[in-house]
């Protein structure tokens, strides 16, 4: 997996984009992503699940 947030001038929010990578050659199922409280106060608005998670295939990516 890879993430990065960035700032979005437009919306005037910060954004996380992440990437998952399937390099496991199974299908993926029953997957969740948790966020840490930080001291920046940075979180999802709503259950990461809600945002269009999707699994990728065997040796495929995924962008959200």
């Amino acid at each position: 997996m890879n993430s990065a947030i960035n700032f979005n001038p437009q919306s005037n929010q910060l954004e996380m984009e992440i990437e998952f990578i399937n390099s496991s050659g199974e299908i993926i199922n029953d997957f969740d992503l948790m966020i840490k409280q930080n001291s920046f106060g940075i979180g999802p608005d709503v259950p990461c699940s809600k945002h269009g998670i999707t699994y990728p295939a065997p040796f495929e990516t995924s962008k959200v």
